[in-house]
């Protein structure tokens, strides 16, 4: 039997995700390059934004680029720490379809649900 597993709310969000991926790849980022790369509009991505920073997990600074006004994003320690914890549960809820897809070893039939029922008698 697979164990129930929480997924952190404040990165599952496929935006808010993908927003974390990229910042573990980048050190930052600034705000525009993140709006275009998620393909989402400017006001979409800041409510994306504040809820991982009211998590801890972002943190925003503003400054200026070469005479334009940006805001720089940036993965907190916590929302690194919040990513990891993200990806190895669901690494651990997709294990057992993934083994199972690829041939990778058998389940015990104890560990194994009911088989359903015949779909007529619905």
């Amino acid at each position: 039997m697979i164990a129930k597993s929480k997924l952190d709310p404040a990165i599952h969000s496929p935006n808010r995700l993908h927003v974390c991926a990229l910042l573990m790849v980048e050190e930052r980022a600034e705000f525009g390059w993140l709006s275009r790369q998620l393909d989402i509009s400017d006001s979409a991505l800041s409510k994306h934004l504040a809820k991982l920073e009211e998590a801890g997990y972002v943190s925003l600074r503003k400054g200026v680029s070469q005479g334009q006004r940006c805001t720089w994003v940036r993965l907190t320690t916590a929302g690194r720490g919040a990513f990891d914890a993200y990806a190895a549960t669901l690494q651990r809820l997709i294990a057992p379809a993934a083994g199972a897809d690829s041939g990778g070893g058998e389940t015990p039939a104890s560990s194994s649900p009911p088989p359903p029922p015949d779909w007529r008698q619905w």
